[in-house]
């Protein structure tokens, strides 16, 4: 067996295993709890059931009679639940505890065990559940998406997803992707594998580490696998829009498809995330990420990334996107090209 075959099949193996254990969590439903908390709306409309997040501008909110809704945060004059949650302001600044409310509209309590704190409705950007047990603090998303043209005997099937836990020190994601095209003869192909584990700091900040492994034919490189320090800070944190940087140091090692050589190298990774969401109904969400790799080892040497997502709800949960990467190295192997890209499309399941 070659070692592009090997390598190929193992990440193959991993990034599929990655997809049943996803698809698996989804099954796994925690027995349902009594539901006590209160939202109240601007027209006065009292609504008792279960607040499950805030994010981008949307409460999330399961009730027994319409199960999850969601609710524009700007909408809402009270909001109550003795359940803990990580509340998240403008300022960046993270609070845990029970959310109470004041006499005052537009007004809520964060009672924590240092104290109590009363916020703006408005000055909040982010409420996170903080669910007992860790598999009950698992989300994330499955996608699929398959297509054949007869007239070029093509076929292609690509698949992603990823699995965060967020507690209220440390954070955790898994993420992978990738596609395989099939043409007559010819297969080509592009996984990706990576972990990171978040520290979150005080105004935004956090620390952390990541492992990742890539492989890419159309660059030449049958795998890649790196080892980071990273540290990051949330610039803007709005309830509709999110930029992140992140910059690090990284070790890698590359094997490539067209020689028996090994490379290893040291990078420093530069990395900007954004995402924008729409409340009109079905939602829409946009993310954007740039990352930019100047290599310490090899002079002269650079990588650059982009990948973009545009996803349109369906239905509950179930999301179509829109996507493309771009891969660009500037010394890649011998007889190998120096960019890749492709735009895809896909079913997204969200989950947690």
């Amino acid at each position: 067996m070659s070692q592009e075959q090997s390598h190929g099949g193992l990440l193959t193996r991993i990034a599929l295993a990655g997809l049943v254990v996803a698809c698996l969590l989804t099954l796994a439903h925690p027995a349902q709890a009594v539901r006590t908390d209160e939202v109240v709306l601007h027209n006065g409309n009292n609504i008792t059931g279960e607040i499950r997040n805030l994010g981008y501008g949307k409460l999330e909110y399961k009730t027994d009679d319409m199960d999850k809704i969601y609710i524009e945060w700007e909408k809402i004059d009270y909001i109550s639940s003795v359940n803990r949650f990580e509340i998240v302001d403008t300022y960046g600044i993270r609070r845990w505890g029970s959310i109470g409310r004041t006499d005052t509209p537009g007004e809520m309590v964060v009672n924590s065990s240092v104290g109590a704190d009363t916020l703006d409705l408005l000055a909040v950007v982010r409420i996170a559940r903080i669910k007992e047990g860790f598999w009950r603090r698992l989300k994330g998303t499955v996608s699929l998406g398959l297509s054949y043209t007869r007239a070029t005997d093509t076929g292609e099937f690509t698949f992603g997803g990823d699995t965060s836990y967020r507690g209220e020190k440390y954070g955790g994601r898994l993420n992978y992707s990738g596609y395989t095209t099939q043409q007559s003869e010819k297969r080509t192909s592009r996984f990706i594998f990576g972990f990171s584990l978040d520290r979150f700091l005080a105004r935004r900040w956090t620390v952390g580490g990541a492992v990742g492994a890539e492989h890419n034919e159309e660059l030449g490189l049958n795998l890649r696998e790196s080892v980071s320090a990273l540290g990051s800070r949330y610039v803007v944190e709005t309830n509709k829009t999110v930029l992140r940087l992140v910059v690090g140091i990284s070790a890698t090692r590359e094997t490539y498809i067209a020689s028996d050589s090994t490379s290893y190298n040291m990078e420093v990774p530069l990395e900007v995330q954004y995402s924008r969401f729409t409340f009109h109904n079905p939602k829409s969400n946009i993310q954007l990420s740039g990352s930019f790799y100047p290599n310490l080892t090899t002079e002269g040497r650079y990588r650059a990334s982009m990948n973009v997502d545009i996803d349109h709800e369906i239905v509950k949960d179930l999301y179509f996107v829109i996507g493309f990467y771009y891969d660009y190295d500037s010394k890649p192997p011998p007889g190998s090209a120096q960019d890749d890209y492709r735009v895809s499309t896909s079913l997204k399941w969200t989950f947690g």
